[in-house]
């Protein structure tokens, strides 16, 4: 099982690798791409995570919409829903532009705790509406 039964944490990672899969856009902008390269950088760096080879043993499936933004105010909105199938949590982010993709893998990445050297994530779920001015 990797679910810790305690707080109800997503086991992202165990013995330093990685147990998540992230599941891209189908068009994707360079933007959301160096997104990706910074958030998967920044588990690399911060905590030692190989991400190499993440394909057996998953707990979770991180999967990203990116929706067009109607106007320039909006592209930095996001959603996080967090369900369960089965022994695999899935955990959607759906975005609002290029920024809200970008926001939605920070708020992730903000999240992540380390415990006994693995990576667990907290049941992320919410509407997020970040007021950055450009």
């Amino acid at each position: 099982m990797f679910i810790d039964k305690r707080t109800e944490m997503i086991r992202f990672s165990k013995n330093g690798k990685c147990l998540f899969s992230l599941n891209l856009p189908l068009t994707d902008s360079k933007i959301q791409r160096n997104a990706v390269i910074l958030f998967k950088d920044e588990l690399r760096e911060l905590y030692g995570l190989d991400l190499s080879d993440a394909k057996d043993n998953l707990s979770c499936i991180i999967s990203i919409i990116v929706n067009k933004a109607r106007n320039r105010n909006e592209d930095q909105n996001f959603r996080l829903s967090t369900f369960r199938e089965g022994e695999e949590w899935r955990i959607i982010l759906e975005a609002t532009g290029d920024r809200g993709m970008l926001y939605g893998l920070c708020e992730i990445l903000d999240n992540v705790e380390c415990i006994d050297g693995d990576l667990f994530l907290p049941i992320l779920k919410g509407e997020f509406i970040p007021d950055v001015k450009r």
